[in-house]
């Protein structure tokens, strides 16, 4: 398929990938006659409820300029899309909103940052609950004070 000039006007924004609904960088695997595209998923930017790395996805495309790559080579695109009625999109090419960008990799630069990781999210990672833990340790805590509480009654009384 040819590009367009509407693909070729189209660029890509870090404002555009964080007010997209699922952003993905993946290798175009088939493009069928119905503008579905197929992509295997590589790394998820947003939508992780829609897309998972290492997954196969399909997505309603008009992109013009996609291109199934030749045996042997692979066409890599920074698929920023939008989610309508259950289905991944970029069939409104028209406006750029949505689109499929052939890799650049200038593009790395709008990858998101991973937000701070929280004390709670830590010790989940691990498969530790961590209100147990300060529920645990307040207990000893207080156990501790009561007990030295009343061996420093003990020791003023002798």
């Amino acid at each position: 398929m040819a590009v367009t000039p509407a693909h070729a006007a189209c660029g890509v924004d870090p404002e555009q990938v964080a007010r997209s609904d699922v952003v993905f960088v993946g290798v175009l695997t088939a493009v069928a006659a119905d503008g579905v595209a197929t992509f295997q998923v590589e790394e998820v930017w947003r939508g992780e409820g829609w897309v998972s790395a290492d997954e196969t996805i399909s997505v309603r495309a008009s992109d013009e300029g996609l291109q199934v790559p030749p045996p042997g080579a692979t066409f890599r695109y920074l698929v920023v899309a939008g989610e309508r009625d259950g289905v991944i999109y970029t069939d409104d090419a028209n406006t750029c909103a949505h689109f499929s960008f052939p890799w650049d990799d200038s593009y790395a630069a709008y990858r998101p940052t991973p937000a701070p990781i929280t004390e709670q999210e830590r010790f989940e990672a691990v498969g530790i609950p961590l209100l147990p833990i300060v529920i645990g340790a307040a207990v000893l805590i207080g156990v501790a004070a009561f007990t030295f509480g009343i061996s420093g009654m003990r020791s003023r009384s002798d």
